[in-house]
């Protein structure tokens, strides 16, 4: 997403909550798992130390929120993961987009899935990396900057976007497809939706028991 639309409260709710209430949507429909990238600034920041998952999240704008109302609506089905990446969460400087890949790769080991849609780019710092680190560690096809999604028998047909217009591609599945901004038009979620999904129960696994090596291997140099 661009600048303007993370500082926009609307657009922010269209695509952080309405957009997560469509894909936990499909996913029901087809009983698959849904995997949702919330972001450790849910919390407030003065904790004094790293946030753990029992810890009330407090999101301090708008932005925060809506990724917070998608971590409701996710938590509302049964099948999900909801994975918490960031700074104020406890990552501390120098995570980097490995880690997040590899804490969907053990989610995906587990659920065998023959197709796992990710954004396409971080919004703090327009990283383009999980989702074909993911694909390389799962040795699945990969598509990314999906426009269009047809599942064709045992293939996935993708139209990408790309500098010189669109290009349609297959891919064996399973697969990774990273999503552009026209893949869905998102349909609103209701309020009174979003408060009842507070109310279903949430999984939590500690990373500590997931195995997955947290190691910092980026260095920041200057800011």
């Amino acid at each position: 997403p661009s600048h303007d639309t993370i500082v926009n409260p609307a657009q922010c709710y269209f695509i952080n909550t309405v957009g997560t209430g469509n894909m936990v949507n499909l996913a029901k429909s087809l009983d698959i798992p849904i995997i949702y990238l919330s972001a450790g600034s849910i919390f407030d920041g003065t904790k004094g130390k790293p946030y753990v998952v029992d810890d009330i999240p407090n999101p301090l704008n708008h932005y925060n929120r809506s990724k917070y109302y998608g971590e409701l609506l996710a938590g509302s089905y049964h099948r999900h993961y909801i994975v918490r990446a960031g700074w104020m969460f406890g990552g501390g400087f120098g995570c980097d987009k490995k880690f997040v890949a590899k804490i969907l790769k053990k989610i995906a080991e587990k659920e065998s899935p023959k197709l796992i849609i990710l954004g396409k780019q971080a919004i703090d710092d327009d990283s383009n990396q999980t989702g074909q680190m993911l694909a390389a560690m799962m040795n699945y096809g990969q598509a990314t900057f999906a426009s269009k999604l047809e599942i064709k028998g045992e293939e996935a047909e993708v139209t990408r976007e790309v500098d010189g217009g669109l290009v349609t591609i297959s891919v064996k599945l399973p697969a990774v497809v990273t999503t552009d901004l026209r893949l869905n038009e998102p349909r609103y979620v209701k309020l009174p939706d979003i408060m009842k999904a507070r109310s279903k129960p949430l999984e939590k696994i500690a990373l500590d028991t997931m195995g997955v090596d947290v190691t910092p291997r980026l260095q920041y140099i200057k800011y």
